[in-house]
């Protein structure tokens, strides 16, 4: 990994981050490399080798890679990386390729661990202390510091608390208004699969799926549902997502009562979720036919104006602690990458100059933020409208003129008001894609001038 020095600053802050996850980590790397005082605690007794993290393909764009790469990460994420420019979208009937979107930036598919394990060394390389096997019971949050009490009785002090503990966070309760901002059920569901080259090259149509790599993303579209799938060509496992939109309470899967599962467990009711994708192409059947057991993911959000930071300015959230949404866009952990850049960057420049206090951090921190991210949950509402359409004269159209110049993957009703659309009802790819991965976060947070009327804030660079 690159041997990016550590910076020596004027002024050093002492953060604490709960939850050592992707943003976490990332979150860390990038306050040790400006100079600060940096502890992850995680409450996994050993860190890497015991996340259950069979079953979790990622998709990282340009806007996620660029971020990665500023923390000294670009040699080691090209090791772990799948990557390739086109997206093959295919009939769910038959399996035939509709038609390919070619973006202009790279995209790169990675197993969640790998990138845990890399993002994992370098912390520890930079000299982010780690602490493991340690959970937190309360935050008590004063205007000169966070005293935070763990299960053990280990106490830690810090001027800044970084709530990167997920979904289910407990950091979230000790922001007052965020208190009871629970995410809720959206009623869509993802079942994730993960297959070894060794079955995949059992079928001719399987074998020809995976092809060592060659041709690594396809995205298979059907009335209500989805598949998103991807070579993960380091652990020679062929990963899909299957998407369903119709979900709701899962009796199509089994279930006589009202699913009040965890949003993610393991799921083992096979024969009716083969049953429930048996309208789907043969290789497909094929690979649920060898498939005894996945991960049931179903998806939650939380609520848009929940706030993301104390009125103490000592505590604050990235990730899903702040803002959790449906996965359609395949921008999760970018999400959570990018508060971590934009965070980390922000505290770098106060480091440096001592007339940027905590609340100009994070009131410039929320300003770049919360309208990134309320624009990537209007293109994952665009992208379930277009890609679950029931077959007919709009299914048939779509299929058409996917991947040509122009197509619009955004529809009247989610379209317009606010966020990125500006207006336009007719987003067309090349601007969905140049919103979401010509992002630059780094742009964001250097250029972000504090102090100015209304925030500082500045269109997105695209």
């Amino acid at each position: 990994m690159a041997n990016t020095p550590v910076t020596e600053p004027k002024r050093r802050f002492s953060v604490v981050v709960i939850g050592g996850g992707i943003g976490g980590l990332a979150a860390a790397i990038g306050l040790r490399l400006s100079g600060q005082q940096v502890t992850v605690v995680e409450q996994r007794a050993k860190y890497l080798g015991e996340t259950g993290s069979v079953r979790q393909g990622l998709n990282q764009t340009a806007n996620s890679k660029i971020c990665l790469y500023a923390l000294g990460l670009e040699e080691a994420f090209h090791k772990i990386a799948d990557s390739s420019y086109d997206v093959k979208v295919k009939r769910y009937s038959d399996g035939q390729t509709i038609n390919a979107i070619t973006k202009k930036r790279s995209f790169s598919m990675v197993h969640r661990e790998d990138l845990l394990r890399i993002l994992y060394q370098r912390a520890v390389e930079v000299g982010v202390e780690i602490i493991t096997g340690e959970t937190f019971e309360s935050l008590e949050d004063t205007t000169q510091q966070v005293n935070i009490q763990f299960r053990g009785g280990r106490t830690l002090q810090a001027d800044l608390v970084v709530g990167a503990d997920g979904i289910h966070s407990k950091v979230r309760k000790f922001i007052p208004s965020a208190r009871n901002a629970n995410a809720q059920p959206t009623g869509d569901c993802c079942f994730l699969v993960d297959v070894p080259k060794s079955i995949m090259d059992k079928s001719p149509s399987t074998a020809a799926l995976y092809k060592s790599g060659e041709d690594p993303f396809h995205f298979t579209v059907g009335p209500g549902r989805c598949i998103v799938s991807w070579t993960i060509t380091t652990r020679e496992l062929y990963h899909l997502q299957l998407c369903d939109f119709q979900y709701g309470d899962g009796k199509a899967y089994g279930l006589s009562e009202k699913d009040e599962s965890p949003f993610v467990s393991t799921f083992t009711n096979m024969p009716a979720f083969r049953e429930r994708w048996s309208d789907f192409d043969e290789a497909i059947r094929t690979l649920l036919n060898e498939t005894n057991v996945c991960t049931k993911w179903r998806i939650a959000e939380t609520p848009l104006s929940m706030p993301w930071w104390s009125p103490t300015n000592r505590i604050v959230l990235i990730g899903d602690a702040a803002h959790t949404f449906e996965p359609f866009a395949g921008q999760g952990a970018a999400m959570a990458i990018e508060d971590a850049t934009v965070l980390s960057r922000l505290i770098a420049r106060a480091s440096r100059d001592p007339s940027i206090s905590l609340n100009d951090i994070l009131t410039a921190y929320e300003t770049i933020r919360r309208p990134r991210v309320n624009g990537i949950r209007q293109i994952v509402k665009a992208n379930v409208a277009i890609f679950s359409l029931a077959d007919g004269e709009k299914q048939a159209e779509r299929d058409r003129n996917i991947g040509k110049k122009g197509f619009s993957m955004v529809n009247d009703e989610v379209a317009g008001r606010k966020g990125p659309y500006r207006g336009n009802a007719k987003w067309s790819t090349e601007q969905s894609y140049a919103f979401t991965e010509g992002y630059d976060a780094i742009k964001e947070a250097d250029g972000y001038q504090f102090g100015r009327q209304g925030g500082g804030m500045r269109e997105s660079h695209i």
